[in-house]
């Protein structure tokens, strides 16, 4: 502001009549000098600040976002897979925010067939699961929330044996009437039953060699996680697979951004995600119990999905 006042009375003490001679001239040759160096300086000025603009955007902004999604992941020594840091933190694993088995209930009630759409990214975890599993070598597999029975008519159909029986249940109505709509025509050899909210499955201990689980820990307390995978090894004979399928935290860019945000709505409303959050299954699983046979992510449309096969060994260990 001082300079451009300055120029201003430069230019109007020269526009005035003096004397005749060459200083009247001077002087104003000089202010117009100083008008045009004026304009120069904030000219470069705006240029400058466009250039770190573009430097920002297209330099040192990818790095900060990369750091930024670094951030929001740890790696886990013991398993060398991505955890979310909370998991290993004992003082938060209490802290539950998502829905109660009642609230999963009456939300999955009202979703019904809807849930036959989520294909768009569900599809290529399941295919990896499929292929790692062995299901052709199954003799009886117990699905613990079955939703729909899309998977299990896909298992009837093209994977099981034909001496091979299938059970399920599913704490939702809704789902329990259509996946037995679904599995109606192999009625002897498919059960599906109406599941209470506890994690107690209704069956004799090694009873079954295939325990399947999709997209249903991601819904469940950490505790309830733990008490599960007990209660698996409980109905799961020695050498027989836990085949589990979750949400889990991205790798890519556009996965952990993903991830992220879907993380982000699951602590502000989670009935907005299903109750479903990103999770990682390998570091819950008990080394004692279980040997990871694979373990995969698979990302579709920015939705990361963990595959995880186990092997039951040892002997089943009681929840206490």
């Amino acid at each position: 502001m001082l300079d451009w006042l300055i120029t201003r009375s430069i230019l109007i003490l020269t526009s005035q009549r003096f004397k005749q001679g060459g200083a009247r001239y001077r002087l104003r040759d000089a202010g117009l000098d100083l008008l045009r160096f004026q304009i120069w300086f904030h000219a470069m000025n705006r240029c400058l600040d466009f250039s770190k603009g573009l430097a920002y955007a297209y330099a040192w902004r990818p790095i900060e976002f990369r750091l930024w999604c670094a951030r929001l992941t740890a790696c886990d020594s013991r398993t060398g897979t991505r955890a979310r840091r909370d998991v290993e933190n004992p003082t938060t694993q209490d802290r539950w925010r998502g829905l109660t088995p009642s609230e999963a209930r009456d939300f999955y009630d009202r979703f019904g067939e809807k849930q036959d759409r989520q294909g768009w990214y569900e599809d290529a975890a399941v295919r990896d699961l499929l292929v790692h599993s062995e299901f052709h070598r199954a003799t009886s597999v117990f699905e613990f929330g079955c939703g729909t029975g899309r998977l299990a008519e896909e298992l009837l159909t093209t994977h099981l044996p034909e001496e091979c029986c299938y059970r399920a249940g599913d704490i939702s109505v809704t789902m329990v009437q259509l996946a037995r709509e679904r599995l109606s025509r192999w009625s002897g050899r498919a059960e599906i039953e109406l599941a209470s909210p506890t994690i107690r499955i209704d069956a004799r201990d090694a009873r079954y060699d295939r325990f399947v689980s999709l997209y249903v820990l991601d819904l469940l307390s950490d505790s309830d996680i733990r008490a599960l995978l007990v209660e698996a090894r409980r109905v799961v004979s020695s050498g027989g697979r836990l085949c589990l399928v979750s949400l889990t935290w991205g790798q890519t860019m556009l996965s952990k951004a993903v991830s992220w945000g879907w993380a982000r709505i699951f602590d502000w409303r989670p009935r907005l995600v299903g109750g479903c959050r990103p999770l990682a299954l390998l570091s819950y699983l008990d080394p004692r119990a279980w040997k990871a046979d694979y373990h995969n992510t698979v990302s579709s449309f920015g939705m990361s999905s963990e595959v995880l096969v186990a092997t039951a060994v040892g002997r089943p260990t009681r929840e206490t």
